[in-house]
Order: C-alpha cells, then structure tokens, then sequence
C-alpha cells in the first residue's frame, strides 16, 4: 500500500514538473484597457504596457451573433 503512494506522489510530482514552462519567463500583461469612441465605426484603443520582452501586440476583432 505504501508503495502505491509513493508511485503515485512521484507520478504527480513528474506531471507537474513537465507541465510548468521553464524555458521563458511569464510575461506581466498590459493594465488600464481604456476604449475611446472615435465615430460610429471607429474607437481607439490604449492600454499601459507592463512588459518589455514583447515586439508587437495583436488585436482580435470579431462580427457577427456571437461576437
């Protein structure tokens, strides 16, 4: 009984070990999304960049029923 314990905590320990991402470090996301309302159609978007490891940002726009 004692043995499957101690495969399974071993087995846990290897799951998390390999999910974590060591290779890159975590980027601090940008803060204060602020939306400004140009014309009808369109709005200008500003946010604070809290990172400095990034060279661009993409912006996802989406139409339609579930937009």
């Amino acid at each position: 009984m004692k043995a499957k314990i101690l495969y399974v905590i071993i087995f846990i320990l290897i799951f998390i070990i390999s999910c974590s991402d060591t290779t890159s470090p975590k980027s601090n996301a940008p803060s204060d999304l602020q939306i400004t309302l140009i014309e009808n159609n369109l709005i200008k978007l500003t946010w604070q960049d809290n990172s400095s490891d990034e060279t661009k940002f993409f912006i996802d726009r989406k139409k339609g029923e579930y937009a």
